[in-house]
Order: C-alpha cells, then sequence, then structure tokens
C-alpha cells in the first residue's frame, strides 16, 4: 500500500510543543485499469491471450483468477495445467497466456488489483471446438412421386454448429425444400432428384464437418438426350450412344431398323449410365438405330439416324453478344466429303424478321467443317434463333437450331439440336448468297 505521507518539520527548532506541528495526512492512489474487459473466442488448440494492465503500477501486486480458482499472484503461477499456463510480464502489467486451450477453459478470468480497495477486470472467454456430423443412415430410396427425409445428427461442436445442405456436383438441386437444419426434406422426387446429398456442420471453425446420403429414386428408365443424327463415312466407323439413368438398373437392346443386335456379334459397352454400339467400317451402315431400356417400371427408347449428310451441326459461339446491335454466330459441321454450303436462316424468337443466306466454310481440318456470319442491325437485348442444315453431295442435312441474344438478354439459353424442315416451308423469306 502506497501512502503518501506529509509532515511539517521544523529542523534546529527545540522544545516545540506537540501542537505545533500537524496531523498525518494519509493520500491513497487508486489504480486505473487500461485495458478494457475483453470477450474472446477461441478456437481449440490455440493461444488465450488476455491483458491486464493499469495507468502506474508501482507498489502493487495482480492477482488472476478464473471463477474462485486463483491462476496467478504477482509473477507467479499458481495453476495446475501441466504448464500450459504463463504470464507475460510487462511495465504496468502482464499478458495472462493459455496454451493450447480446450474446452474447459472457456469461462471468466478476473485480473484483481492489490489496492485498499481492491479493482479487478473480467474477460470472458468461449472456447471453439471442431464441428463432428454423421448421417443417420447411409441410403435412403423412394419412388419418383413420394416424398423423402434425408437426415444428419450433430455429434460435437461448440458453440452449437449450423448444419447445411448440398447436393455436389449438381447444377440444378431442384428438390431441396429445406437447406438448412438436421432434417432436408425432398418433396414430390423426380429421378433427377437422385444423387448424393451432402450436410455439413459449420460454426467458424478452421474445419468443417460434413457426412454423404446416398439418395436413390425408383422410377423408369428416362434415356436423355443427345445427338439424334450421328456422321459416316466410309472406311470410318460409328460410336452410337445412350445415356439411360434408372432404378432398378435397366437393361438395354439396340436395334438397327426392327432388328436386336447381339453383344456376340457386336462391340457394346458401358460406363455409368452410359451404353455405347461401335460399328466398325464393315459393320456400320446408313439408316435408323435406337436404343431401348426397360425396367420393371417401364421402358423407354431413342432413336439414332446414321447419315452421310452433313451431322451434326455444333455451334461455337457464345449465347449472348458482348454488343447490343451485332452477333457473330460460329458453328463447326462434320462431313467425310466436300461441303459445298451451309443454308443459315435467322430470326427473332417469334419467328418474325426471317432471313435466309447461303454461303461457304471458312475451311476444312479433318471431317470439320467450320464457319461463321456476322449478324447486324439487330436489336438490343433482344432474343434471336438460328438454324443452319449443310450441303454435300449426299444433299442437305437437317437443321441444328441455336438460341442467342444480343447484349442485355436476360435467358436460359438451350440448343434444340438437329431438328429437322425444309427451308421451302417458309414464307416471306429475304434470302442473301455469298460465293
Amino acid at each position: 500500500m502506497v501512502r503518501l505521507v506529509l509532515v511539517c518539520l521544523v529542523l534546529g527548532l527545540v522544545g516545540a510543543r506537540d501542537d505545533d506541528y500537524p496531523d498525518e495526512k494519509v493520500v491513497e492512489r487508486i489504480p486505473v485499469f487500461t485495458t478494457p474487459s475483453l470477450r474472446r473466442l477461441v478456437n481449440e488448440g490455440d493461444r488465450i491471450r488476455l491483458p491486464c494492465f493499469v495507468d502506474r503500477l508501482e507498489g502493487f501486486v495482480l492477482l488472476w483468477k478464473k471463477g474462485e480458482t486463483i491462476i496467478s499472484v504477482g509473477e507467479r503461477v499458481i495453476s495446475q495445467d501441466n504448464g500450459r499456463t504463463s504470464l507475460e510480464a510487462e511495465k504496468e502489467g502482464n499478458w495472462l497466456v493459455v496454451e493450447d486451450a480446450r474446452l474447459e477453459d472457456g469461462g471468466e478470468y478476473t485480473c484483481h488489483i492489490s489496492a485498499f480497495h481492491p479493482q479487478e477486470i473480467s474477460h470472458s472467454v468461449k472456447i471453439r471446438t471442431r464441428p463432428a456430423i454423421r448421417n443417420m443412415v447411409d441410403e435412403v430410396d423412394a419412388s419418383e412421386g413420394e416424398n423423402a427425409t434425408l437426415s444428419c445428427i450433430l455429434t460435437a461442436g461448440e458453440p452449437t454448429p449450423e448444419i447445411s445442405w448440398s447436393k455436389p456436383g449438381s447444377v440444378k438441386p431442384r428438390a431441396l425444400i429445406n437447406s438448412f437444419g438436421p432434417d432436408l426434406n425432398l418433396v414430390n422426387v423426380t429421378w433427377e432428384s437422385a444423387g448424393v446429398y451432402q450436410c455439413t456442420a459449420d460454426n467458424g471453425f478452421v474445419t468443417s464437418s460434413s457426412a454423404n446420403v446416398h439418395f436413390r429414386v425408383r422410377h423408369k428408365p428416362y434415356i436423355l438426350r443427345s445427338d439424334h443424327y450421328v456422321h459416316f463415312s466410309p472406311g470410318l466407323g460409328v460410336k452410337l450412344s445412350c445415356t439411360v439413368p434408372g432404378y432398378p438398373e435397366p437393361s438395354l437392346t439396340w436395334f438397327r431398323g426392327g432388328f436386336a443386335l447381339s453383344s456376340l456379334q457386336y462391340n457394346m459397352s458401358r460406363i455409368g449410365t452410359k451404353y455405347s454400339l461401335y460399328l466398325n467400317p464393315e459393320e456400320a451402315s446408313l439408316g435408323n438405330y435406337s436404343c431401348n431400356a426397360t425396367n420393371t417400371l417401364g421402358s423407354d427408347f431413342k432413336s439414332i439416324v446414321v447419315s452421310n449428310k452433313v451431322v451434326p451441326i455444333e455451334f461455337v459461339s457464345a449465347p449472348i453478344s458482348e454488343s447490343d446491335d451485332e452477333y457473330l454466330l460460329q458453328w463447326v459441321g462434320t462431313s467425310g466429303v466436300q461441303v459445298s454450303k451451309y443454308i443459315l436462316i435467322t430470326s427473332k424468337e417469334d419467328g418474325s424478321e426471317m432471313l435466309e443466306i447461303e454461303l461457304k466454310p471458312d475451311s476444312q481440318t479433318g471431317l470439320s467443317w467450320p464457319a461463321e456470319f456476322k449478324l447486324t442491325g439487330l436489336e438490343p437485348a433482344t432474343v434471336y434463333k438460328a438454324q443452319v442444315s449443310g450441303v454435300n453431295e449426299n444433299g442437305a442435312g437437317p437443321f441444328t437450331q441455336f438460341i442467342f441474344g444480343t447484349q442485355g438478354t436476360s435467358f436460359n439459353p438451350e440448343s434444340e439440336k438437329l431438328v429437322s424442315f425444309s427451308p421451302a416451308r417458309f414464307l416471306n423469306v429475304t434470302k442473301l448468297c455469298f460465293n
């Protein structure tokens, strides 16, 4: 305790009386904290570091407590925690340091000053622990059109982690109804709802925790859309493919015309849900092929035309132009013989302002015959469609449709490929030829 004693002494005077001197006057200085109270959230395994500083420490002793337990007195640490606790002394105070923070290290820490009127400052520490989550079951089954619930449960984590749901690798998680919480409710499920769903627990710790639930939907086979036409050139083989999701797993049969093809005679393969038929140059022939998929819930089929005309047409230009009144349309046709010309028909999406153009390919690389045409005088933020057919010595191939727009357009572009029709069906068409 520091006291300032003010005593009036008159040196050299002898025989002075007691009442010649005033009484002692004691003045006690109260220290002032220079650090505020703190609330700290510390990750498990990290370091806890708490300050205790005053304006003038001289002559005072600092004491740290956690709850009612004394941790240190002065510069001496008396905590029994295998040496995890230490003090970092500075001129007007110190830092209380706890290494390798554990859940039990959370609580109220108080720094006291040994003044006549004790002073103290408190810090609140909360320990954030690693989250952990697991699924209730690994697999869940439902029939198409039914509802289903996928569930996960938290097994660790402080503060309580937030649970979110996702479908990794899915572009359109159509069936997601509630993407947060321990339960994910799927309503009126379709075959597209099937897949791996992931629940993730996150409370801000360095790492999160995830678990997977495999969701299967019982449904008839669906053969997904792909090229309706496949090009055939003499001396080259042909590969036909059908992608067929289905559960229970479907069986698939290939047909040429009305006749089933045997796997003993033809080269057939499967990778996941993709089924392929390989025809070597001797086996390949023009005509109609089909794949037929069947399971206990139904069937589906798809026709594929093997043609020596210019098929398919693949558009390579971006669906949205960087200009509000121009668009550079680019595409590539496939043909084993020379492409004499392309027929391009453009219009607004509603079919108005139709224009027919004939132009030659720009070049040739193997079976590829690229071409491009710059459309000008277009309207801003407007959707258009283009249809292209290639002509070789075997005749005009089917048209491929492509949807595009000028700058400012907001739409989800999808190609409706290889739609066959005759240009002669259009009336009031402005026709241009480029040689």
